[in-house]
């Protein structure tokens, strides 16, 4: 373990007003190797988060919501059906937000007035 790692852990557990004990420490590590986490990876995340503590199921929860999917249904359908029809292109990765894609494309145009329009439900 590094000295600047167990020096920030000890400033956040001051900071915290939790004392440092050998128990304290003890169920870090116990914990640590659940998560799969070295003493030391697990007092860095403490500090990163100002935790006084450390759970291994706080980490399997973090990893469950950093693996939740991030297309809807609909939006796999459609990535599918590209994949399908044009499987070139698909092939390709993204090179933008897909938003970015519509207004790249847009056309300006002068607005012009249509004569003898109705509007939709009514007169004009």
């Amino acid at each position: 373990m590094t000295d600047q790692t167990w020096s920030d852990w000890l400033q956040l557990r001051k900071t915290l007003k939790a004392a440092v004990t050998q128990t304290a420490v003890d169920a870090i590590n116990r914990e640590a190797r659940r998560a799969g986490y070295t003493l030391e990876q697990a007092l860095v995340t403490c500090c990163a988060n100002g935790w006084r503590g450390f759970k291994a199921e706080w980490m399997q929860q973090r990893g469950q919501q950093q693996q939740a999917p991030r297309e809807t249904a609909y939006q796999q359908q459609m990535r599918e059906r590209v994949a399908v029809l044009t499987p070139r292109f698909a092939a390709q990765p993204p090179k933008q937000h897909a938003g970015d894609f519509f207004r790249e494309q847009a056309i300006e145009v002068q607005a012009q007035e249509v004569g003898g329009a109705r509007m939709i439900g009514g007169q004009r």
